[in-house]
């Protein structure tokens, strides 16, 4: 139990393992032409070279491919001569004229670059003795036929997609996200371009939303606004309940007179319910499946609603599909102390650089779960564990990286 939230706390862990074994939603693929469309969306299947690339040794320089036996004792006092020919196969003393990317005729194990030599008519001096294999890539040298070059649950990146076409492959199989939206409550809510009055705020929390679940690769609905009303927050969950496989809110999860959205969660007698996460910023916080679907009730704080997202909704979608959505992650020294409550999982912003060639790390001071300015300020996020007591000042830890 907490003294500032009077319900009890459960942990991430054990509410992402109870949602992912009660809800069904379907997880369904398709395969998508391999061009740019493909970004961000998360591999299905591993994906397997069909060949080797390069598909043949080739040329790396302009230059003459011959065999490297025959200039061993190639120097510019005694060069090596050469006869030209423009034929697949190369035999003792011959060469044949190549330029970057061309096959290597057969017998040739060197490309000479052009400046080690001088064309006489139909003879090449060779003026520089040079390694078997020089100036050629070899076959399967970058790639390997058989080997996965993008893995299932893997986030597609520009050079996958790259990869994928090196290859050949006209479509990748890709995970059809499930279908999401975002609606707001509270009255004192304002949109963005209406003017400002006192006592109201913008809506900044639900456009966060949406703009995460657009970062994670989701084709997110906007569900918008609806009053502090049990009947009306009820009504909008219902509806959005036949539509969409995840519904998210923003506001109302407090235990304020006027925080009706989880109220009207329970009045759907969904299958599971949790109000209170043990997380900090985010304890409020609550999720419910109802009939299969899922449905996260955030705050309406911002950074506690960020906090929500990356300690229980990430992870609960990754385990549903069996993706992976990595931050980079990098180790630093701590410049303070940072307490934690045993039973807490915390989530502090920090803000890491570079002195002397060590990296150090500064949590951001935080006075409440609606500072939007240590999200700005901060470059990194740093998670205490819920079995720890926190870290002292000077000891290495590992941040993940928001912005780099």
């Amino acid at each position: 139990m907490s003294k500032e939230f009077p319900y009890t706390l459960t942990p991430p862990s054990k509410i992402i393992n109870e949602v992912s074994r009660i809800a069904n939603i379907s997880i369904e693929e398709e395969c998508i032409e391999t061009n740019q469309k493909l970004l961000s969306r998360y591999s299905s299947k591993d994906v397997v070279a069909v060949m080797d690339i390069p598909p043949y040794d080739r040329a790396l320089v302009d230059g003459y491919a011959c065999r490297s036996q025959d200039i061993l004792y190639a120097s510019a006092e005694s060069p090596v001569v050469l006869k030209l020919v423009d034929k697949d196969v190369i035999n003792e003393g011959e060469c044949k004229e190549l330029n970057t990317g061309d096959k290597v005729p057969q017998g040739a194990d060197i490309v000479v670059p052009r400046e080690y030599t001088l064309r006489n008519e139909d003879n090449v001096l060779v003026y520089n003795s040079l390694p078997p294999n020089y100036g050629i890539g070899l076959r399967g040298e970058d790639i390997r036929k058989g080997e996965v070059i993008i893995r299932r649950g893997e986030r597609i990146r520009p050079w996958h997609i790259a990869l994928a076409s090196a290859q050949g492959f006209k479509c990748i199989y890709v995970y059809k996200l499930p279908r999401a939206i975002v609606f707001s409550t509270g009255m004192e809510l304002l949109e963005p371009g209406e003017p400002y009055r006192d006592g109201m705020i913008y809506d900044s929390t639900r456009r966060l939303v949406l703009s995460y679940l657009k970062w994670m690769g989701f084709d997110v609905s906007d569900g918008g606004r609806v009053s502090d009303d049990i009947y009306m927050i009820e009504k909008m969950f219902r509806k959005l309940l036949s539509e969409y496989d995840i519904i998210f809110s923003t506001g109302g999860t407090s235990i304020g007179e006027r925080d009706y959205t989880v109220k009207a969660l329970k009045r759907l007698k969904p299958e599971y319910i949790v109000h209170g996460f043990a997380i900090k910023p985010g304890r409020p916080g609550a999720i419910a499946v109802v009939n299969g679907k899922i449905i996260i009730a955030l705050s309406g704080f911002p950074v506690a609603a960020l906090s929500e997202l990356d300690l229980v909704f990430k992870p609960l979608i990754e385990k549903l599909l069996n993706i992976r959505i990595d931050y980079p992650k990098i180790m630093g020294r701590l410049t303070r102390r940072i307490p934690s409550q045993p039973g807490i999982t915390e989530l502090y912003r920090v803000r890491i650089w570079i002195q002397n060639g060590e990296h150090f790390i500064e949590p951001l001071r935080l006075t409440g779960s609606g500072v939007l300015s240590t999200l700005i300020k901060g470059n990194a996020f740093l998670i205490v564990p819920e079995d720890s007591t926190g870290f002292e000042e000077g000891e290495k830890v590992e941040v993940h990286l928001v912005s780099w």
